[in-house]
């Protein structure tokens, strides 16, 4: 891989589960590790839920190797965010993870 491409930074978070005094919970994303990254869209579509189209552009995001990253998490990228989907070494070398990721316009999140 040439270093050279990976030329955005990128916030990998993970959604984690806080308890409180009253026996409930709540959830927030807090930061699992940041990464230089090479970010390109590859598709783009909409999509009809809840009465509603939704725009949808999937991504490839390609990062140096690094353990404990799942497809639940998500990536901040500047002001957008990317739900991760799949996460894979194209080569089983260690060297290099491609995570494919969802971007939903207009999330918000």
């Amino acid at each position: 891989m040439n270093p050279g491409e990976l030329n955005q930074r990128i916030i990998i978070e993970e959604l984690a589960t806080a308890h409180d005094d009253g026996g409930g919970y709540s959830q927030e994303w807090i930061a699992f590790a940041a990464a230089w990254a090479s970010v390109k869209g590859i598709t783009g579509s909409e999509r009809y839920a809840a009465h509603q189209i939704e725009a949808v552009i999937d991504h490839e995001v390609k990062i140096r190797y690094r353990t404990g990253i799942k497809a639940a998490m998500r990536i901040r990228n500047s002001d957008r965010v990317l739900n991760i989907k799949a996460v894979f070494d194209p080569e089983g070398k260690r060297r290099v993870l491609i995570l494919l990721c969802e971007e939903e316009q207009g999330n918000g999140s």
